[in-house]
């Protein structure tokens, strides 16, 4: 492969680790094709199943080693991948993520329901949660 095919590769792996909510996996990976491509530009990778070895090396050893120190709060990094998981966030299907609809709404009631709270005024707030729904509110 040339030099620029393992940068690509490199800056895509790392773009998708950016855009995915966690984890710190396959920067590594993008990192490792990133090394190969300088290798491949210094020409000192050699051929193809060398660059692979290397690739494969790379990513594993940078993967076990240094993932458990990463995963704390870089000010960078961390706001990245926040930023990304916030933009995300409301796109999940209710009841998952950050999204929680209606579902929590029972949950409410039969936990900490105020004094003199009935089954109507929990169907009444569900009819409310839906018309706001489906006007485009609350974020939720």
């Amino acid at each position: 492969m040339q030099w620029w095919h393992w940068l690509a590769v490199g800056l895509i792996l790392v773009a998708l680790e950016m855009a995915a909510s966690g984890g710190f996996y396959v920067i590594f990976f993008g990192v490792a094709a990133v090394v190969v491509a300088i290798l491949q530009l210094a020409g000192v990778s050699g051929p193809l199943w060398t660059q692979l070895l290397l690739f494969s090396v790379l990513s594993v050893v940078s993967l076990l080693v240094f993932r458990s120190p990463l995963m704390r709060w870089y000010p960078i990094v961390t706001f990245g991948q926040v930023a990304a998981d916030v933009t995300n966030a409301a796109g999940a299907p209710a009841g998952h993520g950050h999204n929680y609809g209606e579902t929590v709404l029972d949950g409410w009631a039969a936990v900490i329901p105020p004094d003199g709270w009935t089954a109507q005024d929990t169907d009444r707030v569900r009819v409310a949660l839906v018309k706001a729904t489906a006007n485009g509110g609350p974020e939720y």
